[in-house]
């Protein structure tokens, strides 16, 4: 399959602050699309740096839950994050950066 047949490319979620709560990306309506490739960036390498990915049932996001297997980034200034035909339809990207 080509990279770019059947994968959704969007911006999730703009540049944040460092902080103490994880930030989410805006849910991601999965129809149509096998594949979802989240990439960003901390700021600063830091131990408590990281992403995962969360799947939902419903589009406001209401049921998010973590994606086993999918946490990334640690003691990295940047992240590629993807997946391949998850088992919700709806997803989202969560990113921890305390200290940047």
């Amino acid at each position: 399959m080509n990279f770019a047949e059947n994968q959704k490319i969007i911006l999730a979620k703009a540049a944040q602050e460092a902080g103490t709560d994880a930030v989410v990306s805006d849910v991601i309506d999965m129809a149509g699309f096998s594949e979802i490739t989240f990439v960003g960036g901390f700021g600063t390498k830091n131990a408590g740096n990281f992403a995962n990915a969360q799947q939902a049932t419903d589009a406001a996001g209401g049921t998010l839950a973590d994606l086993a297997g999918t946490k990334c980034g640690a003691n990295e200034a940047h992240f590629a994050l993807s997946i391949v035909r998850p088992k919700e339809r709806y997803v989202a990207r969560s990113v921890m950066s305390p200290a940047n």
